[in-house]
């Protein structure tokens, strides 16, 4: 298989294929908010379709631009990157809003969390 910038996978296979390869990964997970608390919960259904862009902060380039999945996930590779050396975006979709901060940027490779409730 060969190394994509994309890859809808399992988190345990990023993380294998990323200390394989020496590059840093990142995930995202997206829900909408039911109850506006900025926590995932049980209940509260994966968003499909949202916007998350990469940047590397120090230059304002954009490494590249992801549609999270069914499962409100993207995952993607950074060839050469190390954690922390990246920042994800997250597009608001329209009749929304964010109960979590838009731009994160996740040390040693974590998940950043997105929620979105719909708005009133």
């Amino acid at each position: 298989m060969s190394k994509g910038r994309l890859l809808i996978v399992g988190g345990l296979l990023l993380c294998l294929l990323s200390a394989c390869s020496g590059d840093a990964g990142s995930t995202a997970y997206v829900w909408e908010d039911l109850n506006g608390d900025g926590q995932p919960g049980p209940n509260e259904p994966a968003m499909a379709g949202v916007v998350i862009q990469i940047v590397y902060p120090s230059s304002g380039e954009l490494w590249g631009r992801y549609v999270t999945n069914a499962e409100g996930m993207i995952i993607a590779f950074h060839p050469g990157a190390a954690c922390g050396d990246y920042d994800l975006y997250l597009s608001v979709p329209d009749g929304y809003w964010p109960t979590t901060p838009v731009v994160a940027s996740p040390p040693k490779c974590e998940r950043a969390l997105f929620g979105l409730r719909r708005e009133p």
